[in-house]
């Protein structure tokens, strides 16, 4: 989001909380203090006032898969009331490059 400039503090100053409500992850293999990793987001599901991005964790020096998993986010505005997702936010996620 940030590279697409709308960065998560522009989202909450516009009145919008996209607090995690899930998470999922599936350990494969270790990873150590120091480790080099590379996180990969994506965004998976777009609901009413739901989204869930999923994730790939890899071993820098290997690409080795380390780890997988989601969260799952709901929108709600200042007052913490679920809401419609945003436009600004659904318009991005339609343009996100399909796999």
């Amino acid at each position: 989001m940030r590279d697409a400039s709308y960065p998560y503090k522009k989202i909450e100053e516009s009145g919008y909380l996209y607090p995690i409500i899930k998470t999922e992850l599936n350990y494969y293999s270790p990873l150590f203090y120091d480790d080099l990793m590379h996180i990969h987001t994506r965004p998976a599901k777009l609901e009413l006032v739901k989204l869930q991005f999923d994730y790939l964790i890899t071993r820098g020096d290997t690409g080795e898969i380390v780890c997988t998993g989601f969260t799952k986010h709901c929108a709600v505005n200042n007052k913490g009331i679920p809401v419609e997702i945003d436009a600004k936010t659904i318009r991005l996620w339609q343009e996100f490059p399909a796999l």
